[in-house]
């Protein structure tokens, strides 16, 4: 969402993880019809994918609740308050 703006180093790479991610997670790509623009502006909005029960329904084990928080995180319209990778590979292991 930082593309053509100023943003913290890493930044897009983090949200771009936590798309990516959370398409593996789901089996659902975001936006796979949607031109690039859509996309980035969207993001720009502060427009994020819906998350909400769509891992393991109805399941509220502390591995999904992590996976949803670190995702959300990673998606933070501040990316000054995005995790870094240092602190994804801690809350995966």
């Amino acid at each position: 969402p930082e593309i053509g703006g100023h943003c913290i180093p890493f930044a897009i790479d983090i949200y771009a993880f936590a798309i990516l991610f959370s398409e593996l997670l789901f089996l659902d790509f975001y936006q796979a019809n949607s031109d690039t623009s859509k996309i980035i502006e969207d993001a720009k909005k502060g427009i994020r994918p819906s998350i909400a029960n769509r891992l393991i329904p109805n399941e509220k084990t502390e591995k999904v609740e992590t996976m949803k928080y670190l995702i959300k995180k990673c998606w933070d319209t501040n990316p000054k308050f995005r995790l870094d990778f240092y602190e994804i590979h801690l809350r995966l292991n």
